[in-house]
């Protein structure tokens, strides 16, 4: 695993859209008082998963979803490293929760930091998380993730990496097509290119042109889930 360097130290002084409704109906203690701009530090009590924690606050263990990111989950590629790589961090330490909203599951979605290092930053680098650009507008995630593909680094090493909220919904990397007909569009902030056809095709920041997907990919660009299907 490529050691991550000075971009990691680097916290964010954009704050991205949280990922989630409000506290669902029902919750009570700590987690019924959290409130978005709460900070708090605790001990680290588990790793669920690569972007998943529980934290102790108050007494009472709570479930933190960390803030801007989207790791692959548990049974897709460069999931078990996501979480042993954040448990190799976190594991048996302190860390400061930043609430940037609380999610439908009832999830702290929180910026989360340990000895100085913002562990969305962390895990976009290392290539084991995908900047969640539908939540976030983080221009630090945004560079961490164009390095990381440009470099090859992690899940970028893969010919067709599957999105984890894309894998949800059970799309495999077989059935990812691009397609070359007509000037793709590129997005110059999510780094996302579309199709003619695609429901984004004209939006408002695709603005970047390419003649093929091989140019699009070649600068850096990956395509739309929503619309790049088997031909």
């Amino acid at each position: 695993m490529k050691p991550f360097g000075a971009t990691v130290l680097l916290l964010s002084a954009t704050l991205g859209c949280g990922e989630g409704g409000q506290v669902q109906p029902g919750t009570t203690g700590a987690l019924a008082n959290a409130q978005v701009g709460d900070a708090f530090d605790g001990p680290v009590v588990s790793i669920i998963d690569g972007d998943t924690i529980s934290v102790m606050r108050d007494g009472e263990q709570v479930r933190v979803r960390v803030e801007g990111i989207d790791t692959p989950e548990s049974d897709q590629a460069f999931g078990a490293q996501a979480s042993a790589f954040t448990s190799s961090l976190l594991r048996n330490k302190r860390v400061a929760v930043h609430v940037r909203d609380v999610d439908r599951y009832g999830r702290l979605v929180s910026r989360v930091q340990v000895e100085l290092i913002d562990l969305s930053v962390a895990l976009v680098t290392e290539g084991l998380a995908w900047h969640h650009t539908q939540y976030s507008d983080d221009p630090v995630l945004a560079e961490a993730e164009a390095q990381a593909r440009a470099a090859n680094i992690g899940l970028w090493s893969q010919t067709s990496p599957v999105p984890p909220w894309e894998f949800r919904r059970g799309v495999t990397p077989t059935e990812i097509g691009v397609s070359d007909k007509g000037v793709l569009h590129g997005n110059r902030r999510s780094k996302v290119f579309h199709r003619p056809g695609c429901r984004n095709y004209r939006c408002q920041n695709c603005t970047v042109m390419f003649d093929s997907a091989d140019e699009a990919l070649t600068a850096g660009f990956r395509p739309a889930g929503d619309c790049h299907r088997v031909r």
